[in-house]
């Protein structure tokens, strides 16, 4: 599992996404302020198996509070590329 955590367009935000291996899903969350606890939380997506598989699907729910720096994009795809080329490794044993 991977996590990103950085700021939005609204200072106030602070955005969290990442790869989940087990759920195999991009995840996004949008806090307003930090992480704590439910009450602060705009938007929580990716919490369900296989619900976002595609990067630029990420990208597109994330563009209203915040655009995600190319160099977490680059590293999202390799999250996910790690984990698929694990899980056939697995598969051929």
């Amino acid at each position: 599992m991977s996590r990103y955590k950085f700021k939005g367009r609204d200072p106030r935000h602070t955005i969290v996404i990442g790869w989940d291996n087990p759920l195999e899903t991009f995840f996004a969350q949008v806090w307003d302020g930090e992480p704590a606890d439910d009450d602060g939380v705009e938007l929580w997506v990716g919490c369900e198996i296989g619900e976002i598989e595609d990067v630029e699907e990420l990208v597109e729910i994330v563009a209203p509070y915040a655009e995600i720096p190319a160099e977490v994009v680059a590293k999202l795809v390799e999250d996910q590329r790690s984990w698929i080329s694990a899980r056939l490794k697995l598969i051929r044993r």
